[in-house]
């Protein structure tokens, strides 16, 4: 789910041609927190995420930017 939700980020914001174009964490937070989900669970499921190498994530200013790793 939560990579469902990174994914429709960067989507939108490629449409929208922001660039960036990486989720942040606040927008990824929100959008599970519509779709139901506990802040502490979207936070364990992308610590499984970039441990599992499925993600990258690094600071801003103010945030974390989150988006899938490519594949090698």
């Amino acid at each position: 789910m939560i990579q469902s939700i990174i994914r429709s980020i960067i989507a939108d914001r490629k449409r929208r041609h922001i660039k960036p174009a990486h989720a942040l964490l606040s927008e990824v937070q929100a959008k599970a927190r519509d779709a139901g989900m506990a802040s502490q669970d979207v936070l364990d499921a992308l610590k499984a995420l970039r441990e599992g190498g499925m993600i990258e994530a690094g600071h801003t200013i103010n945030d974390i930017w989150i988006k899938p790793k490519k594949p090698n």
